[in-house]
């Protein structure tokens, strides 16, 4: 091994800051190039739209599904997110709350592959439940593979609650 001089390490060491400050200014630029970054909140009116997956349903109980919720604004699908498990809350269920302005709003539910829209017209503060479920299943078997599951994928919105008004309960919705 080639012992190395005191200058030639300094000098070797300057290059390395020189190249790592270098890159530092290069992804600082870069960052200034991204758009504004959107608003946390958005101040104004608002309504919710609740969506929600009941525990006794198949889609839930049997065939586990995972299930994403997209705005389509101007032909365009938005995530809106993503039912999530509300175990704490009786009877228990999968859920999503997204709030929107006043207005039309249009949602794609989808799960394992097929989607279902539901159109809705919302005022402020205003809470608006839309039950999601799946029906008509139909299992098949296919060989060398497990089952062939097929299902229509049902979006009903409910009686919308009023601001001081309790939710309806499983038993009051049928």
């Amino acid at each position: 091994m080639t012992p190395v001089s005191g200058k030639a390490r300094q000098a070797v060491c300057n290059g390395c800051l020189r190249a790592v400050l270098g890159a530092a200014a290069a992804l600082a630029g870069l960052s200034a190039c991204e758009a504004p970054p959107e608003p946390a909140y958005q101040a104004g009116p608002r309504a919710y739209v609740a969506f929600y997956l009941p525990a006794d349903d198949p889609a839930y109980a049997e065939l586990h599904l995972d299930v994403q919720i997209y705005r389509l604004d101007d032909g365009q699908r938005v995530f809106a997110g993503a039912l999530q498990k509300w175990k704490n809350l009786r009877p228990a269920r999968a859920g999503l709350t997204v709030p929107v302005p006043p207005g039309r709003h249009v949602f794609s539910v989808e799960m394992a592959g097929g989607a279902a829209t539901v159109a809705l017209d919302v005022r402020p503060n205003i809470y608006y439940p839309v039950r999601i479920g799946a029906a008509n299943i139909v299992r098949g078997r296919l060989i060398g593979a497990s089952d062939r599951i097929r299902f229509d994928i049902r979006v009903t919105p409910e009686q919308p609650v009023p601001p001081g008004s309790a939710l309806p309960t499983q038993a009051s919705r049928g």
